[in-house]
């Protein structure tokens, strides 16, 4: 073991494992991008998250609907709106 990574080679190469790797795959980030926590797409100050799982943020958005909290994507674009019903 070399700082935490298990070193193997399989046909002569080298696969790295990390053997403490902090993500299951609910945590794994889903994408490059960001999803953000807000009232609108254009006031930051209102931002309560930025998750890279989706879920997490249609999550936290769920805690704060009732104070008008949608998420939207890093192109600015409503990707989730809690239902006020509910």
């Amino acid at each position: 073991m070399i700082n935490n990574y298990y070193l193997a080679f399989d046909s002569g190469t080298q696969v790295n494992q990390r053997t403490d790797d902090p993500y299951s795959p609910s945590t794994a980030p889903e994408t490059d991008s960001l999803y953000y926590v807000r009232n609108s797409e254009n006031d930051a100050s209102s931002q309560v998250g930025a998750y890279t799982v989706l879920d997490n943020a249609i999550q936290e958005a769920e805690a704060h609907k009732h104070e008008g909290y949608m998420v939207y994507d890093s192109a600015g674009i409503i990707v989730y709106t809690p239902n006020l019903n509910d």
